[in-house]
């Protein structure tokens, strides 16, 4: 019944303006708009890629964002134009920062779902931009006591089974009815009074809601992944990155010097990331964080943080792990999305999943085994034996082509250095200590600040195009951090419980000086078929479409120290630029996506900077320092062909 779900709304607050610019305030409209709720699909059609719809944050259970849509070619893409622009109002005019928005949107049947940092679920008219309704969480009645402050990390919804899905910052899964915004049900993932956040967008397969958990750097109970049933949200399964004692995995951690870990809950293991699914082998696969706290932690290379997982779709087992980096001292995590892909390894077609790592390199797996199909070299790596430190003596390297755009040591390595070239903070140190330039995986202890290349890979959405075999990511070459030790006596238990990140840390260089890098690599031949390096941070991600041409947002022209974003379109096999859009009154940050209504193909990216690697909001033009909260769509003009 759910797939003839249908209701027609009129006479709610909604259409934008239509000419190019910076559009008004959404205003009243009497023009009616048919909601039509996305119906329970079949396993086809959820293994399917993107077409007229866009109906998972990764476009696709694989997370590749790739549509098979094909009415924007490289030769007709220059002529796109502006079908409809909204502006929410979320972030009001002279404001000095709001929330980031990095949000995907998606999109099902004409009906284009959105999320907000603050004001959480707008439903749009797809096709005019109109505001339908709009879900703001209650939190005063949800959770006295709960501030949203500015929102966090929230990067959007799934639509499916009559329902929409939404994770939000107290750590509450709800599920909307498409049509009116009404709740239907609301569950707690993990509660907010115990650090847990939700900072992944949920994906649903087969009648299950998928929901990582965040909130490990600042002290939370450990993260790790959900399984709900999308009909009334009873959980049906709960998986932990950090195994408690007993379970398998426990003895890579020890109390040892500082204590963080007690076998309690408390180690970390944030998920920033929303995970992908390799049907054929029944695989949920998904990148987990970091340790907690950074450093004074006892020896051993703490799984399951830093770790490529396949769990069972059905009970949550852990089938397969795969450690990228161990006992990490540098937040070198995976935020950025697994892709799932077809390829061929050693004679036999095989499923496979890649993720790029912050440090840029490219981890290529067996999806259904987690062993790497690409050469990783165990590398020896520099030591600290300080109390507390607790160096790992190697770390795996994959030898993939890096895409950042940093030295690299002269011993043929190809580590990643840190230079002053990069960097813009005093070189006097708050307590006085030496300012020290490392290479990545260079240990620090409580003598010296050691700066080291950080985060220059993080959470852009990365695509995947099987037409062209490559996987395009989106980074930002220069970003590099000074971090000093914190003994374990000095460490402070968070209100959650937990110890947070128990790091010093200088604040870092100024986005603006740093570079982009934008770059396919070839996952069949393992070369770049395009090695991009921007003037400014590449922080939005992609989308590619059938017909060759692939979508990426800017934060602005130049340094992007402007703040008036764009959408350019690319050839996704050379990276040849083939369109730009007009400037925005703000960032775009947000990754874009496609999606096609009676016939019409639009191209749409939600527009309002981010808050992570701002290029220096204090020289933007933009209106609000590269802030807003626009929605913008173009369309070829009628008639093109």
């Amino acid at each position: 019944m759910r797939s003839r779900l249908r209701l027609v709304i009129a006479g709610l607050v909604g259409v934008g303006v239509f000419a190019a610019g910076a559009p008004t305030l959404f205003a009243q409209s009497s023009s009616p708009t048919t909601i039509t709720a996305a119906p329970p699909f079949t396993a086809a059609q959820l293994n399917a890629y993107a077409a007229d719809n866009w109906t998972a944050n990764g476009g696709d259970l694989r997370n590749d964002r790739f549509s098979t849509l094909t009415t924007i070619t490289k030769t007709n893409v220059s002529t796109l134009t502006q079908a409809w622009a909204t502006n929410l109002g979320v972030c009001p005019s002279g404001t000095a920062a709001c929330g980031s928005e990095e949000a995907t949107p998606v999109e099902y049947g004409g009906t284009m779902y959105i999320q907000t940092p603050e004001h959480g679920i707008y439903a749009l008219s797809a096709t005019t931009g109109q505001v339908l309704w709009n879900f703001n969480p209650p939190y005063a009645t949800w959770d006295p006591g709960f501030s949203a402050g500015s929102g966090g990390r929230q990067p959007g919804a799934a639509v499916a089974d009559g329902m929409v899905f939404a994770g939000f910052a107290d750590g509450s899964l709800v599920a909307l009815n498409p049509l009116t915004g009404q709740l239907i049900w609301r569950t707690i993932v993990g509660p907010w009074q115990q650090g847990i956040r939700l900072s992944s967008a949920p994906l649903f397969y087969n009648g299950i809601v998928f929901e990582p958990t965040a909130g490990g750097d600042g002290g939370s109970i450990s993260n790790g992944v959900e399984a709900f049933n999308a009909a009334d949200g009873a959980l049906l399964w709960s998986w932990g990155d950090v195994p408690q004692a007993g379970q398998p995995g426990a003895k890579t951690w020890s109390t040892g010097s500082g204590g963080a870990y007690t076998g309690n809950l408390y180690g970390g293991g944030a998920i920033w990331q929303t995970p992908s699914i390799d049907a054929k082998d029944g695989l949920m696969i998904v990148g987990t964080g970091n340790p907690v706290p950074w450093n004074t932690r006892g020896p051993g290379n703490n799984l399951y943080t830093d770790s490529i997982v396949g769990l069972n779709l059905n009970s949550g087992q852990l089938m397969w792990h795969y450690q990228t980096v161990h006992h990490d001292l540098w937040d070198s995590d995976l935020p950025n999305n697994t892709i799932v892909y077809d390829t061929t390894y050693k004679g036999k077609k095989i499923t496979a999943v890649a993720d790029v790592a912050k440090y840029g390199w490219t981890w290529e797996l067996n999806a259904k085994t987690g062993k790497p199909i690409e050469k990783v070299d165990k590398v020896k790596v520099p030591q600290d034996t300080a109390a507390g430190v607790n160096t790992a003596k190697t770390q795996p390297i994959p030898q993939t082509p890096n895409t950042l755009f940093f030295p690299k040591m002269k011993n043929g390595q190809g580590r990643l250095c840190a230079t002053t070239a990069y960097w813009d903070e005093p070189t006097t140190t708050p307590d006085g200590k030496p300012l020290v330039f490392g290479c990545d995986f260079q240990p620090y202890d409580t003598t010296s600040w050691t700066v080291t290349p950080f985060e220059n890979m993080d959470w852009p959405s990365s695509s995947y195009s099987p037409i062209t075999h490559g996987f395009i990511t989106c980074g930002d070459n220069g970003r590099e951090y000074g971090h000093e030790q914190v003994p374990a006596a000095s460490e402070t238990v968070r209100p959650a419980g937990g110890i947070g990140a128990g790091v010093l840390s200088l604040g870092g260089n100024i986005p603006a000086t740093n570079t982009g890098n934008f770059s396919s690599l070839n996952l069949t031949t393992n070369k770049f078929e395009w090695h991009q390096k921007w003037s400014a941070v590449c922080f939005s991600g992609s989308a590619d479409t059938a017909s060759g041409v692939t979508f990426v947002g800017h934060l602005g022209e130049g340094s992007g120290s402007t703040g008036e974003g764009y959408i350019q379109a690319v050839s996704t096999k050379t990276g040849a630029s083939l369109w730009n859009s007009p400037l925005f009154p703000a960032e775009a940050a947000a990754p874009p996506i496609t999606y096609s209504v009676n016939g019409t193909q639009y191209v749409a990216e939600i527009v309002g900077g981010e808050g992570h690697e701002q290029p220096d909001p204090n020289s933007a033009t933009g209106p609000n320092g590269g802030y807003g909260s626009y929605v913008y769509a173009f369309a070829l003009p009628s008639g093109t062909s």
